[in-house]
């Protein structure tokens, strides 16, 4: 499962410009084309850094900091994704501030329970 994460994480990193090129193909002569063009592109980098979090988040040892920090960032990235994509949330507000409490109580919540479950 991992593998074939990271292989499709590579491929759509190496792959995504080509597929968004082909779905917007006047990017370079239009204005509005090639600001949705950028704006799918940044949706899809966050995708893929929020897949890659979660798979470090799996990958890593149970009750590490690295497991702590991965989760944060995920629990960052996907909530990006889902302000730009279901909200149309594009500028940083009073969201990104809660979203950023969230992700470090959910993560300290992970850890701290993880670190028990070992005592």
């Amino acid at each position: 499962m991992r593998m074939i994460l990271l292989i499709g994480l590579g491929l759509a990193f190496l792959l995504n410009g080509v597929i968004l090129t082909n779905i917007y193909p006047n990017v370079s002569t239009d204005w509005s084309e090639y600001i949705r063009f950028v704006a799918m592109r940044n949706n899809v980098y966050e995708v893929m850094f929020a897949l890659l979090f979660w798979l470090t988040y799996l990958s890593s040892e149970r009750r590490s900091v690295i497991r702590f920090i991965a989760c944060a960032l995920m629990i960052l990235a996907a909530g990006s994704v889902i302000d730009k994509c279901f909200f149309g949330i594009t500028t940083y507000l009073k969201s990104d501030i809660i979203l950023i409490i969230l992700s470090i109580v959910i993560s300290t919540y992970v850890y701290v329970r993880e670190r028990k479950q070992r005592d």
